[in-house]
């Protein structure tokens, strides 16, 4: 599935990523920031990725009972 917007970019699937733990978790917000800063992903998607990775971590970290 691609979308292609007007202005030329295109959103493609990413492969599937692993985020067992956090320092997964941490790498991919990484790579987010680094892409919306390179201008490849939109700021507005980039914030909304990071939250989703941010709450990810959040639930990772907390005890299992």
């Amino acid at each position: 599935m691609n979308t292609d917007f007007s202005d030329g970019h295109t959103l493609r699937p990413k492969s599937k990523m692993n985020l067992s733990n956090s320092e997964d978790i941490r790498r991919e917000m990484g790579r987010v920031y680094r892409e919306a800063r390179s201008g490849r992903l939109y700021l507005g998607d980039a914030t909304k990725f990071i939250f989703m990775l941010s709450q990810i971590i959040r639930i990772s970290e907390l005890p299992k009972n």
